[in-house]
């Protein structure tokens, strides 16, 4: 779905933490655009949200995506929020906002500046029927 969503946007590169379920997510997105997915060990859980940050402002959210995890994305959305950077969304909890699965889409002003963050809740998939019984 991420994929479908960002068909049309002018992304030129790709990046990823080497985690599995990270490649997974950019992948159907690299290979519809016919780009390669750069793995950095820098966006891995313990990588550091410094990095991440200045890759984010380095790439320019218009032009690229990145995939990495909630242990990074916890104190740039503090970092985001102590600049009063607008935050769209429909829960305003961390829970919610740092969940599998959320994408964000940034935008950013003419210095590179984060004016707004947009989480993108995780696409919700339809109950199994063998899993769709109370307890279970």
């Amino acid at each position: 779905m991420l994929a479908e969503r960002l068909a049309s946007a002018p992304i030129h590169r790709t990046l990823t933490s080497p985690a599995h379920r990270c490649v997974q997510t950019l992948e159907p997105l690299t290979q519809s655009l016919g780009l390669d997915l750069e793995l950095i060990e820098e966006l891995g859980p313990d990588g550091d949200p410094t990095y991440l940050r200045t890759l984010v402002i380095a790439l320019d959210a218009a032009t690229g995506a990145i995939c990495t995890h909630g242990e990074l994305m916890r104190p740039l959305l503090t970092s985001f929020r102590d600049n009063g950077t607008r935050i769209l969304t429909q829960h305003d909890d961390d829970d919610w906002l740092l969940g599998k699965g959320t994408a964000w889409e940034l935008t950013l002003d003419s210095q590179g500046a984060v004016t707004t963050l947009e989480h993108i809740a995780p696409a919700r998939l339809p109950a199994c029927p063998q899993h769709d019984r109370a307890g279970v």
